[in-house]
């Protein structure tokens, strides 16, 4: 039962990972100018934001599970600040949930 065990969470821990490793990439959306980087290395994530005024953004990873990843935003500029839930679906899409100044949802999709 134990040689058996060992390959199953293997195998589950592989699918995990690569799950989450789909939301690396670039980004966009109708809702926004800016386009979201999507950087995955060594189990963390780091977020970039191009676009007009991009050096004002600052997107900080604060949770991430299996098909999710949560971040806070900050636009320095302007004090804007919100937490946003950014979670995988299908057809390489992902869903920005964001909450604080801002209260919406939006679709982001996968342009590399």
């Amino acid at each position: 039962m134990k040689k058996l065990l060992l390959p199953l969470l293997m195998l589950l821990t592989l699918n995990i990972s690569a799950q989450i490793e789909k939301i690396e990439g670039i980004w966009s959306s109708e809702q926004s100018s800016y386009l979201t980087v999507i950087f995955y290395s060594n189990g963390k994530f780091l977020f970039k934001n191009l676009g007009i005024d991009e050096s004002k953004l600052k997107e900080t990873v604060i949770n991430q599970g299996k098909n999710f990843v949560t971040t806070t935003l900050v636009n320095s500029k302007n004090n804007h600040k919100v937490t946003i839930k950014y979670t995988l679906l299908k057809n390489n899409e992902l869903l920005g949930e964001f909450l604080g100044d801002w209260k919406g949802t939006v679709i982001h999709k996968k342009i590399n």
